[in-house]
């Protein structure tokens, strides 16, 4: 018999042999050998991954009311081609308007007062703005009292006090000279992204009397 010196290497056995063995040697018959689970692997990875997709959400939660990315909006420039293709439109929703003045803002769906019709104002009224208003693409219309302000919102974005909003205003009398840009809202909202500002307003002019709007 030869021996070269080397030790002979010893290979493991598989994962379940070495358990099947640990349980032969179990050092009482009456009790149980425990088995590897696959569903308790399974159960482990699904508990897993909830932990790691509720820690994605708590970051981007985090990461939200941190300062809200005012990202999404359509551009000045599209906003001003919907305003001057659809002009007629505009003009006839803002004669209604000034007209209605118990309504305080009109969504695609629903008015704010409800009780319009005790204020007389008739369905057949309400269904001529619904429909001029999802023609438009607009999330709602809403006027100050006076009618002097009148907002056509058009691209909304985030929640609540952490949203803005987007859209072309009719204006009486022109904004504060301290909320107007010469330059576009798009860069204005990028500057407030940056410097986390809320609460903040700018205009820029289209024409007499009308102007795009962003606020947060």
């Amino acid at each position: 018999m030869r021996f070269d010196g080397r030790k002979a290497s010893k290979q493991k056995p598989p994962l379940r042999e070495r358990h099947r063995n640990r349980c032969n040697d179990f050092p009482l018959p009456s009790m149980t050998c425990p088995r590897i689970s696959t569903k308790s692997h399974v159960f482990a990875l699904v508990v897993l991954a909830g932990m790691a997709i509720l820690l994605g959400l708590g970051v981007l939660s985090w990461r939200w009311f941190a300062g809200n990315p005012y990202t999404g909006h359509p551009s000045d420039a599209d906003f001003i081609a919907v305003f001057k293709t659809h002009r007629q439109e505009f003009e006839k929703l803002r004669g209604m308007v000034t007209t209605d003045e118990p309504l305080r803002r009109i969504f695609p769906d629903s008015v704010q007062p409800e009780d319009y019709q005790s204020r007389g104002i008739s369905e057949q009224r309400i269904a001529e703005y619904h429909q001029l208003i999802r023609a438009l693409k607009l999330h709602d219309v809403s006027a100050t009292p006076n009618r002097g302000i009148i907002t056509f919102t058009i691209s909304t974005e985030g929640m609540l006090s952490r949203g803005s909003a987007k859209g072309i205003e009719w204006r009486r009398e022109a904004p504060d000279p301290s909320t107007m840009t010469t330059g576009s809202l798009d860069a204005f909202a990028r500057a407030e992204k940056a410097a986390r500002s809320k609460n903040r307003i700018g205009y820029r002019r289209i024409e007499e009397h009308w102007f795009l709007v962003f606020s947060d």
